[in-house]
């Protein structure tokens, strides 16, 4: 069951997640899309080759129950499902349009970016920080 934004109770693992748009052009026309923090901009070019990233939502807040699952829609098209196997650790699946784009296993030290290619040499990834 898909939830929104709910806030986490008591118990529970609080996350953020955040949808970016990566690329090597400037600025798109599209008026919704910021650049992200510059802070966050500068760790993600350490690691991937985009020259600009772009929050392409605004970011959810949710929670996962001790070795609960939770599936969180980010957009129209894509969607994460995050489950707690036990601190640190949890298992993120990243789904594009219904379809199952990647699974990454990883303690949440930091933040954990997982995401997939789109069209013109561009990409879209989604970093889930725990709180």
């Amino acid at each position: 069951v898909a939830q929104n934004a709910a806030e986490p109770k008591t118990g529970e693992r609080n996350f953020t997640a955040q949808l970016l748009w990566a690329t090597n052009d400037g600025k798109p026309d599209d008026p919704k899309l910021e650049p992200v923090d510059p802070q966050l901009e500068a760790q993600l070019k350490k690691v991937f080759k985009w020259k600009h990233y772009f929050k392409a939502e605004d970011e959810q807040h949710f929670g996962v129950a001790k070795k609960g699952s939770r599936t969180v829609k980010l957009s129209k098209k894509c969607e994460i499902e995050v489950t707690d196997l036990g601190k640190p650790m949890v298992e993120v699946k990243l789904f594009g349009e219904g379809k199952l784009v990647q699974t990454l296993k990883k303690p949440t030290v930091g933040c954990i970016v997982i995401g997939g290619p789109d069209k013109d040499d561009t990409a879209w990834l989604v970093v889930l920080t725990e709180k």
